[in-house]
């Protein structure tokens, strides 16, 4: 079990608070750890500060080295950390099992784009070389959510030690266990001291000081638009970069000549995944009139058919994540239960420990509530009917979020139509959560900035350096 930070390749804090870490099952305490203090954030930085001076002349292939047995390592714990991070997120183990699989592919893949550090040379005519190259931009923060601990911190953490940057984790105070490991298996396969330091704290103020320190060069966060927002500003301040997801409200498209089995288990299965704690969860599902009440009515009876029960059960969903999450999926429901028509579940399940919310369905006639416009992060979804393609398109753009939607049609056409005009960063057709490596993650307006997977997270953590050369 983590119990301290990685600072300067040494577990150690200067900190005289901490904070107990909650099993979201159950309430009780999981572990006590740290609660970075100013001096902490100051001591991370500066030691990644220092030895940025070496790891970014570090030779190409012994970074993919690096990254190649941190992957080896990830693997060789994942029991370990799959029990650790389900009784942090009050997941069944089999998920974060999973996800170390993932982990461990996207820090092998970081590992050899560390090898392609392309520039571009201009041919000119007369006697110079113009070139171009890309360095390491310097010391990054890196802040990863609690709804995806592992995950979402390789997502940042891969692409900047592989371009040459050292890092500052502040690891979620709500779920941090899994950045923590993450960081503590990087430092294990050998990298240099300072390059990987890691912290966590309950005190916002950690959190401020560290995006706020002069030398934090990019901030890459997932969470909130709010916080994200205040990041952003912080940022623009001092002309640093910074790389966000900051959520969604996800539309799923259903067309009257679709396939209504597939459209039906998806729609239910990828709305509750993980009690809709999911930013890319389709919390609004869109269908047409003609096959409104053939469709809700199945979606209804299917969603009646999951149970709840502990982590690790035969049952498919769990506990909320804490109070917070809680209080906020029960604040709008009732918001629900004015505005729209309730079709399923609406009421908390009684336990003397834990938070538990059953799958929650409302019908509404238009899309003025606030819970079609807003992201709930909790097992709470809209149902909305359209007549017109053009109706559909309008729906799915008008809120502020972007990061994903999906459709449903047996018209090819259609489908090409309607994914040109959604103005999301990914787009499902026919099928749902699929991701590739290799590819984008990230959406427009209130979704955030920049792109993560693939080249395309590379990008951000370079410095591109225009050189002319005479003769």
């Amino acid at each position: 079990m983590i119990t301290d930070f990685l600072i300067n390749g040494e577990f150690r804090h200067s900190t005289k608070s901490s904070f107990e870490v909650i099993r979201p099952v159950d309430g009780t305490t999981l572990c006590t750890l740290p609660s970075a203090s100013i001096e902490d954030v100051k001591a991370a930085v500066a030691a990644a500060k220092n030895a940025f001076e070496t790891w970014r002349f570090t030779d190409e292939l012994e970074r993919q080295r690096l990254m190649f047995k941190w992957a080896d390592l990830l693997e060789e714990r994942a029991e370990t950390i799959a029990e650790q991070v389900a009784a942090d997120s009050g997941t069944p183990v089999e998920g974060p099992r999973g996800t170390i699989t993932k982990i461990a592919t996207m820090a092998r893949y970081y590992g050899g784009l560390a090898v392609q550090n392309y520039g571009r040379v201009l041919s000119l005519a007369d006697s110079h070389l113009n070139f171009v190259v890309r360095d390491p931009i310097g010391v990054v923060a890196l802040m990863p959510p609690w709804n995806s601990p592992l995950e979402a911190t390789m997502q940042k953490l891969g692409p900047a030690l592989a371009a040459g940057n050292t890092a500052v984790i502040r690891a979620p105070e709500s779920g941090p266990c899994g950045a923590l490991l993450v960081a503590q298996c990087a430092h294990d396969a050998g990298f240099p001291a300072g390059v990987v330091n890691a912290i966590v704290g309950e005190d916002p103020a950690s959190g401020i000081a560290l995006v706020e320190h002069p030398d934090i060069r990019l901030v890459s966060f997932t969470g909130s638009v709010p916080t994200g927002k205040a990041i952003a500003k912080s940022c623009a301040a001092q002309m640093k970069r910074y790389v966000m997801e900051l959520g969604g409200k996800s539309p799923l498209i259903v067309f009257a000549d679709a396939d209504l089995d597939k459209a039906v288990a998806d729609a239910v299965t990828w709305a509750f995944c993980y009690q809709g704690q999911i930013c890319c969860a389709n919390t609004r599902i869109l269908v047409e009139e003609s096959i409104r009440e053939e469709f809700t009515a199945r979606v209804v009876a299917k969603t009646k058919e999951l149970k709840m029960g502990l982590p690790g059960s035969d049952y498919p969903l769990g506990p909320l994540f804490n109070r917070k999450v809680f209080e906020t999926v029960s604040k709008y429901v009732e918001i629900g239960k004015i505005d729209g028509q309730l079709l399923a579940g609406g009421e908390p399940i009684e336990t003397e420990k834990g938070f538990y919310y059953p799958p929650t369905i409302f019908a509404f006639n238009d899309t003025s509530s606030a819970v079609c416009q807003e992201e709930i992060f909790g097992p709470v979804l809209a149902l909305i009917g359209f007549e017109t393609e053009d109706e559909a398109i309008q729906i799915a753009n008008e809120t502020r979020y972007g990061l994903a939607a999906t459709v449903y049609s047996g018209d090819r056409a259609r489908i090409f139509r309607v994914v040109r005009r959604l103005e999301s960063g990914t787009v499902w057709a026919n099928c749902c959560f699929q991701f590739n490596i290799h590819m984008p993650w990230g959406g427009p307006k209130d979704t955030g900035q920049g792109r993560e997977f693939g080249e395309y997270a590379i990008r951000p953590y370079y410095e591109e350096k225009n050189v002319w050369l005479g003769a």
